[in-house]
């Protein structure tokens, strides 16, 4: 999924898997380095995942946002 704003890019990948580890950061990189961006877009990676995440992952520090996908379903009174 790609939401784009005026000088910005978020690529969203969307997981769904018990445990999601380090590698999803090369598939995400191969996809953003298709996209042809223009040199004043800010290119953001985002996650939106249901199950768990490795620490590596975490660690890597790749991904501009991680988002759990029950945060996007959920009310605002819930969160």
């Amino acid at each position: 999924m790609l939401i784009q704003t005026k000088h910005c890019l978020y690529v969203c990948e969307i997981k769904f898997r018990h445990k999601i580890d380090k590698a999803v950061v090369n598939e995400m990189d191969d996809k953003i380095k298709k996209l042809k961006i223009g040199r004043s877009t800010t290119v953001r990676p985002v996650l939106i995942y249901q199950g768990g995440i490795s620490d590596a992952l975490v660690d890597e520090g790749y991904f501009h946002y991680l988002l759990l996908f029950e945060t996007l379903l959920a009310s605002e009174e819930e969160l």
